[in-house]
């Protein structure tokens, strides 16, 4: 076992990838704040897939559960494919899932995005509400990419490696490429990058704690 904040010094994170919140066609709601609506109402009725037990899709559903206090059934599956797969083909209600796996069924019609995870809306698909619009402040969540060195690993070489990394995400090229996969890049310090890992750290511990999940 590792400690993820005593064994590793952060250089920088790159990128982030929201979810999105995607329901079966036939789900009576066009937006996040009348997705809750619905679901609150009917406590106990419906479920969603992951791609497995302590997935950012499975920590999504989770913190929505918390947050909207209402009984949601969790259904695992190995793997974001077949996640999406069981909710094209009516296995489950609805699912969290990142914007590059969930496109391909998106665009046949299989099932509908109503919302997105990030803090802001995506100017890939502007047209989504982000949960906190839907009325679930503070609700976000994302996949991030980043870089960490080893503990005790000299200054100098984590700032002149974060240096490389910022130079990187600001080339066009790059910044482009993410976009069109649906993640935002980042360019920040080796203290924003610490900063939020003991953020993401604190806010998946009161979620996993609250929803008494276990290492499998």
């Amino acid at each position: 076992m590792y400690d993820p904040v005593k064994d590793f010094a952060p250089v920088a994170v790159f990128a982030t990838s929201p979810n999105l919140l995607l329901v079966q066609p036939s789900f009576p709601a066009k937006n996040v704040a009348e997705f809750i609506a619905v679901v609150k109402k009917n406590p106990g009725k419906f479920n969603y897939s992951s791609s497995g037990t302590g997935s950012t899709q499975h920590l999504s559903g989770e913190m929505l559960k918390l947050m909207i206090n209402t009984d949601i059934t969790h259904v695992a599956y190995k793997g974001t494919s077949l996640s999406l797969t069981a909710l094209a083909g009516g296995e489950v209600d609805f699912s969290f899932s990142n914007i590059p796996a969930a496109q391909p069924l998106l665009a046949t019609g299989k099932f509908r995005a109503i919302g997105i995870t990030s803090a802001n809306r995506s100017a890939l698909l502007p047209e989504l509400q982000t949960m906190i619009e839907g009325g679930l402040p503070g609700f976000v969540t994302a996949t991030w990419y980043g870089l960490l060195a080893p503990a005790g690993t000299p200054r100098q070489v984590i700032n002149a490696l974060n240096a490389v990394v910022v130079k990187a995400v600001q080339k066009e090229d790059l910044r482009t490429r993410l976009a069109q996969l649906g993640a935002d890049p980042v360019a920040e310090s080796p203290e924003y990058f610490q900063k939020m890992l003991l953020e993401e750290i604190e806010r998946w511990g009161k979620v996993v704690k609250a929803a008494k999940l276990k290492v499998e």
